[in-house]
């Protein structure tokens, strides 16, 4: 029996990369239950659903973002140290094999239980600078597994051996071949409308839902229509409109990517990898407080090549459904956008991770 211990979370985008390289390491092994993950996290967030809903044992910890100085210094310094504690009990009592961590406060008390524990333990980093959980580990990694190539620029030299660029792992039923027909079908929306796919990540984006919110009756008068995922912290008016499919959270996005002609979200690197697997024309609002800009830089570099248009923040209100509406009638810009960002694509990224990752563990 394989045991994996699974940091990741807080939200979908650090989530996901890792449910791809555990996908692929139970397709290539061709036993799925034999198997066991172990996810450790905050039960009131994305990961404990998804541990729920994939079988997997959920190990809550108190751990929690860093908050800044004085009081709540301590407070998080306590936490980390019981989030440790926790993690290490769990390897021993479950004898756990190796780790999987895509950065963000919960992959640094697993990497640290884990390098304590003499178990080896893998890092996976979606954006060009790594976040601060990621430089802090990057050293004790068995391996650093990294999307662009220049990552390396901002990890220690002694890291570099082990650093592999393969990109962001997507989920594997973002790749099931379905039709926008079949699609438009199964959220029993209009087949012939121009559809826009519209989310923020799996919390939603505030920005994003107030400039359509704001101006959405214009995409239906000129015969457009919305799958919109708004997120849970997000109050809406009842929009009683048929053209208008309101979501918290979509849960089959394979369906939502195939049902659009274009798509509006965020620039996270997930979201990016996924969009550009799919070949999707998107506009994109970069997420002005990420760490070290993250966002903004992913977003740009998609915008130098012609393969994606970007809104800022602070003008969502006034630009995104204009744009939006400029780029939908536009049929030339569209396919000039999806065949720019499909060069972006790296669908095997997690299957090579996977795959290096045996190789390592000598399996």
């Amino acid at each position: 029996m394989m045991k994996i211990l699974l940091s990741a979370g807080g939200t979908g985008g650090h989530l996901f990369p890792a449910i791809s390289v555990i996908e692929q390491i139970q397709e290539i092994l061709g036993n799925s239950e034999h198997i066991e993950v172990y996810a450790v996290g905050n039960p009131q967030k994305i990961e404990a659903r998804v541990a729920k809903e994939r079988n997997w044992k959920f190990v809550p910890i108190p751990m929690e973002g860093f908050a800044g100085f004085g009081l709540k210094f301590f407070k998080f310094f306590f936490k980390t140290i019981q989030s440790i504690n926790i993690i290490r009990n769990l390897i021993r009592k479950e004898n756990i094999d190796f780790g999987i961590g895509t950065g963000a406060y919960l992959t640094y008390p697993a990497g640290i239980a884990l390098h304590s524990e003499g178990k080896p333990f893998f890092l996976l980093e979606s954006n060009l600078v790594p976040g601060k959980a990621n430089r802090l580990l990057a050293r004790r990694a068995s391996l650093f597994f990294a999307t662009f190539e220049n990552t390396h620029q901002y990890l220690p030299p002694s890291v570099e051996s082990k650093i592999r660029v393969y990109g962001t792992p997507i989920r594997k039923d973002l790749l099931t071949k379905v039709t926008k027909e079949e699609a438009r079908q199964k959220l029993n929306i209009h087949p012939d409308r121009q559809t826009i796919l519209v989310f923020g990540g799996s919390l939603g984006a505030r920005t994003i839902n107030q400039g359509i919110y704001q101006n959405y009756s214009m995409l239906i008068e000129r015969g457009y229509q919305l799958v919109w995922q708004i997120g849970k912290n997000f109050e809406i008016e009842k929009v009683s409109n048929p053209f208008v499919k309101i979501y918290e959270f979509i849960d089959d996005m394979a369906t939502a990517y195939a049902s659009a002609d274009i798509v509006i979200a965020r620039a996270g690197a997930s979201t990016i990898a996924e969009i550009s697997a799919l070949g999707k024309p998107a506009i994109l609002l970069p997420y002005p407080y990420a760490t070290d800009n993250h966002q903004l830089l992913n977003a740009r570099e998609l915008e130098s090549h012609n393969a994606a248009i970007v809104v800022l923040d602070e003008e969502a209100n006034s630009k995104l459904v204009p744009k939006i509406i400029e780029l939908l009638e536009s049929p030339s810009k569209q396919e000039q956008l999806s065949k720019n960002i499909i060069k972006f694509s790296r669908p095997d990224a997690g299957f090579r991770i996977a795959k290096e990752i045996l190789n390592f563990l000598n399996i």
